[in-house]
């Protein structure tokens, strides 16, 4: 899946498997749903998961817009 850089926690206690995630981010990517991709995931102020798609990078920026009533 793109380039991928993933980092587990270090914690022995429990591993995780985001290997669903990879594939749906893929397929979105395969589909031409989404060009590129990125994602970070955290627990406990410590990246758990990372990984990039399509044409980005870790020093690519992105500029992310959120709304919520």
């Amino acid at each position: 899946m793109g380039s991928h850089a993933s980092a587990q926690s270090k914690s022995p206690l429990k591993k995780y498997d985001f290997s669903p995630l990879e594939r749906k981010i893929q397929g979105w990517i395969d589909s031409g749903y989404y060009p590129r991709a990125s994602i970070l995931i955290a627990r406990n102020n410590q990246i758990i998961y990372r990984n990039y798609c399509g044409n980005y990078k870790p020093e690519t920026v992105a500029y992310i817009a959120f709304e919520s009533n």
